[in-house]
């Protein structure tokens, strides 16, 4: 699943699932709207990513991916 979220709706928030295994990791690509179209058609995309651990609004830590790049297919 994909969200926008922020003020001005300018990140997105993910669900990204790994086709290599299965396994679902959530991630967070922030001033990158312009590929949510592309991301919420569930079609298959490359990102290169950081880990992080993410304290949002003082809940418990969860790890997250920290987009950097999308490249999407032509």
């Amino acid at each position: 699943t994909s969200k926008l979220v922020g003020r001005n709706l300018e990140h997105i928030k993910l669900e990204l699932v790994d086709n290599t295994c299965g396994k679902v990791f959530n991630g967070i690509a922030f001033n990158m709207s312009q590929y949510f179209d592309y991301i919420h058609s569930q079609k298959p995309f490359d990102i290169c990513f950081t880990i992080e651990e993410n304290k949002h609004h003082g809940a418990t830590s969860t790890i997250q991916l920290l987009v950097k790049e999308i490249h999407v297919g032509k």
